[in-house]
């Protein structure tokens, strides 16, 4: 009898071993693939997972291939309306973060609620344009004009005009004409002041004329390019295609979406035309465009309409970016190529595009899992995918400054750090969550962190994962989405990565830069 209850009693021990054993792994076993490390000028101790330059992260792309087709673009960080100084001392650091980081916030917002609005950019009829009668605009030829918004219509928009974070020079019409734009991942129509414009905000350059170019043509409403814009027709076949795209904090762009030569500089120095290039000449700009630094906006995104779009038949379906570090001299200058240029001569390590069919514009990367210091985080992967509704995910947006994560996984990444960091945790006028102060550290040292992606690692430097603006102060450059259903990848995180965006193969590459030298 004593052996049996003996047996019994094993049994069930073995029993418990098994049963705590199983729930002691909430999450799958991280795949093994392959690791890219983003380049970084900062060395530090290889102790204990700390951030450190790996052989492979050393291997920087310097050259693109040079008997690629492709154009190339210089990116300039916009500048900050709330803080004019150059970045020199932490004070004047912190203001700059500060109004990169609210640009953030609003941004954030703006993502979610484009994605929620059904009015978001719509298109109207000649006698329907939704202008306030105090604004009707001058003759655009052919003795057109445009009437007034009647007193029923209503517009329901984003809350904020949430534009991005960097600046490239493009050439439309003939004889060209320049016009600095903001650079958008998250939308797909480019557009920029036009004449006859009275309801414009003040720019650098000569608003566009397209009286003055030989090339410019508008785009008839019952066009299948007016469809791709808008989805739907809703004009008479003698009406051209007329947009109106609004936000929330007052801001409001509306004119005539149409067609003309874009020039551009190719990878051996010549001069690339392309013809019938899509584009809105947006002829009423009211609201906060003026504090950009910009005059339009370029549309990244995945739609028919987007720059990649309409110029891969021409130069190769892809193009890619690499921004240098956040707090980079102001001489240092990011580079944006498009065509098969884009691709460097380097190894590349590529995530899938993961298609969303609710929302198709964003860039989507499946995040499987984040590791601090080498341990992954206690979050289950169903937290950070899309949903049957189409809510959640993580997309990639260059228009985001840092990284927003879902609440619960957040929370978890603050509790990795302040359990690995041996530095006590203090507060900064930043607002973010998590800082750290390094007071007395000759050269403080933090706990890599690492982005599981499907089909490759991204390990993050410490330039790419905290920023330092107040002296004796490192804060994480990551904040909770809070109510927001979508993570957001921030370009913080992205810098010193050549990213590739190859929309034959619908696939994000990654490799290690010194975006400053490209």
């Amino acid at each position: 009898m004593a052996t049996f209850l003996f047996q019994m009693a094993l049994i069930n021990c073995l029993l418990l071993i098994a049963m705590s054993t199983s729930t002691a792994l909430p999450i799958p076993a991280i795949e093994a693939v392959p690791v890219v490390a983003a380049y970084s000028r900062y060395h530090t101790s290889a102790e204990n997972h700390d951030d450190v330059l790996t052989e492979f992260s050393k291997q920087t792309i310097t050259h693109r291939k040079s008997n690629a087709r492709g154009v190339r673009f210089d990116m300039m960080r916009r500048p900050s309306s709330c803080a004019e100084m150059p970045m020199l001392d932490s004070e004047s650091r912190s203001l700059h973060f500060a109004c990169a980081l609210d640009r953030s916030s609003r941004r954030q917002r703006f993502l979610y609620q484009k994605m929620s609005s059904t009015n978001f950019i719509r298109s109207v009829t000649e006698d329907r344009v939704g202008f306030p009668p105090e604004h009707q605009l001058p003759s655009l030829g052919h003795n057109e004009t445009l009437p007034g918004q009647t007193d029923n219509e209503s517009y329901e928009f984003p809350e904020s005009a949430g534009y991005g974070e960097f600046l490239v020079p493009i050439y439309l019409g003939t004889p060209p004409q320049k016009a600095v734009v903001i650079i958008d991942t998250g939308s797909d129509l480019t557009w920029i002041q036009s004449e006859p414009c009275r309801a414009c905000f003040e720019q650098a350059d000569p608003i566009f004329d397209p009286s003055k170019s030989s090339t410019y043509n508008k785009i008839a409403c019952s066009s299948s390019a007016c469809a791709d814009l808008l989805g739907t027709q809703t004009c008479s076949a003698a009406a051209n295609c007329i947009y109106a795209y609004g936000y929330g904090d007052g801001s409001v762009t509306r004119g005539y979406f149409s067609k003309e030569t874009i020039t551009a500089t190719d990878t051996a120095g010549e001069e690339v035309k392309v013809d019938l290039f899509e584009f809105g000449a947006s002829v009423y700009n009211t609201g906060t465009f003026g504090d950009t630094g910009g005059e339009g906006i370029l549309g990244l995104g995945q739609g028919p309409v987007s720059m990649p779009s309409q110029l891969g038949s021409v130069l190769g379906n892809k193009f890619s970016y690499c921004l240098v570090d956040w707090l980079s001299a102001g001489s240092e200058t990011s580079t944006m190529y498009f065509g098969d240029a884009a691709v460097p001569s380097g190894e590349v390590q590529y995530t899938p595009i993961v298609p969303n069919a609710d929302h198709p514009t964003y860039y989507y990367i499946a995040v499987q899992g984040i590791s601090v210091g080498g341990s992954l985080l206690d979050i289950d992967q169903s937290v950070y995918e899309i949903d049957s509704g189409g809510s959640g995910g993580t997309i990639i947006d260059s228009g985001t400054t840092i990284t927003y994560l879902q609440q619960e996984v957040f929370n978890a990444l603050v509790a990795a750090y302040t359990s690995q960091v041996r530095y006590p945790t203090t507060t900064s006028a930043t607002g973010l969550d998590l800082c750290f102060n390094t007071r007395g550290t000759g050269s403080p040292v933090f706990p890599a962190m690492t982005i599981h992606l499907d089909g490759v690692h991204l390990e993050l430097p410490t330039a790419n994962t905290f920023i330092s603006l107040e002296t004796n102060i490192i804060c994480l450059a990551f904040a909770s989405a809070l109510d927001f259903p979508i993570a957001i990848f921030g370009n913080i995180q992205q810098q010193n990565f050549d990213i590739v965006y190859d929309l034959d193969n619908m696939r994000i590459g990654f490799a290690p830069a010194d975006c400053a030298s490209l």
